[in-house]
């Protein structure tokens, strides 16, 4: 029974005509990038022309002598005042490296 319907199904198939035909004919002359292919492709040789001279000229602004790794933090030293004592704290132990403000400052707004 499938045979059957699969044949007929299949000799009905071939028997539509297709609304396009099997291989359009093609004119190599309408095919051609023409003058328009030509001025972009020139336009994308210009600007990758102009794109590589900026890039050297600013890569010849680097400086060669910068370190490859990160930058780390500054350190403030904690240096004593002239009225300090011995007993003034060390550096960890409960120094703090932010600034304090002072008695007539304004409260910092957060």
């Amino acid at each position: 029974m499938t045979a059957l319907v699969e044949a007929s199904t299949g000799t009905l198939w071939a028997s539509i005509p297709s609304p396009l035909p099997e291989e359009p004919p093609i004119d190599p002359a309408l095919v051609s990038p023409g003058l328009l292919g030509l001025a972009a492709f020139l336009f994308l040789v210009i600007a990758v022309a102009l794109l590589y001279r900026s890039m050297r000229n600013q890569m010849k602004k680097v400086n060669p002598e910068l370190p490859n790794e990160p930058p780390r933090e500054p350190t403030i030293p904690v240096v004593d005042s002239p009225g300090a004592t011995d007993s003034a704290p060390a550096a960890g132990e409960g120094a703090t490296d932010s600034p304090t403000a002072a008695e007539g400052d304004p409260p910092a707004r957060d």
